[in-house]
């Protein structure tokens, strides 16, 4: 009877050990693929890491970090249903991640399903209460939803943990700006400035800002900065060009429009707004003749409307 017992004990010892093995080899398997994952998505190689996070999640289901990150991977080529499947999978094994749980709100912010989003938010914040980002994302879903005052509340919980938040403060300027309260608007954009001052699209709205109040000199010394800041961006180029026609500056936006037009002679916009700057200045004779060489032929329409008049 000993013998029995003692040959049960040692048999049911040996399964476990074998299973004890077999569950090492499976959970090696899934952590190298995991590695692979890692290692081809920090070298930019998505379609790569998606397959290696998709065959270390064949060796163990619930193996968090290639859930994870597979999730990540997915939301960022928009395939959201999927990324959803998997924050939702890799959930089941961590359901206290606050990190998921706000990865997962996120996601479903790209549904436009909000009740979900808040959700996932407030468990998010639940789970670790000085979750900054969190009560970001959460105010400007409720101010989607309308409700400015509770969006208000969220801001400041997170300025109250992180009053140097950049997020934060670009969060309020843009709430103030759409409820018309401009001058908090400006001191918030004018904080996030203090933060990062080489920050161009907030001193792109804080110029626009400017100039809506007829503010025109600090308006100019704004878009002066952010020339200074982006001397060779078309797009910045373009923008500023046409704030400062619209303020008057005609000898400095066509400029702008001069230097677009150097780099690249054949820019349509660049021509057009060249060519509304010297009709604005009266650089053209009554039959679309000019003075000089850069007439209304710089905006096509005009001049096709011209020869059409002269034949």
């Amino acid at each position: 009877m000993m013998k029995t017992t003692f040959y049960l004990v040692s048999l049911h010892v040996a399964v476990i050990a074998v299973n004890i093995y077999a569950s090492s080899i499976v959970s090696d398997h899934a952590q190298t693929y995991f590695m692979q994952g890692a290692i081809n998505e920090h070298h930019g190689k998505s379609a790569d890491a998606i397959t290696n996070y998709q065959q270390a999640i064949q060796y163990d289901s619930y193996h968090f970090e290639s859930l994870y990150n597979l999730a990540r991977q997915l939301h960022k080529q928009g395939n959201v249903d999927e990324a959803i499947t998997y924050y939702e999978t890799a959930l089941k094994a961590h359901a206290t991640c606050a990190q998921l749980h706000y990865d997962l709100g996120l996601v479903f912010i790209d549904k436009e399903a909000y009740d979900q989003t808040i959700y996932h938010l407030q468990r998010a914040i639940e789970l670790y209460p000085r979750f900054t980002r969190a009560y970001v994302q959460l105010g400007n879903v409720l101010q989607k939803q309308g409700d400015g005052d509770k969006a208000l509340q969220q801001y400041y919980k997170a300025l109250e943990i992180a009053p140097h938040h950049i997020d934060t403060h670009i969060a309020l300027e843009q709430l103030w700006y759409q409820q018309g309260v401009y001058n908090k608007a400006i001191l918030h954009l004018q904080k996030s400035l203090n933060i990062q001052p080489h920050n161009i699209d907030a001193l792109l709205h804080l110029a626009h800002i400017l100039q809506m109040h007829n503010q025109e000199e600090e308006a100019i010394q704004t878009y002066a900065k952010i020339l200074s800041l982006e001397p060779d961006d078309t797009a910045i180029i373009l923008i500023v060009a046409s704030n400062l026609k619209n303020l008057g500056k005609l000898d400095e936006a066509i400029a702008l429009y001069q230097k677009v037009l150097e780099h690249n002679p054949e820019h349509e916009e660049a021509h057009i707004g060249l060519g509304f700057t010297h009709l604005i200045k009266g650089n053209f004779k009554q039959n679309g003749e000019s003075n000089e060489h850069y007439t209304l032929s710089h905006y096509p329409a005009m001049h096709s409307s011209n020869n059409m008049q002269t034949r």
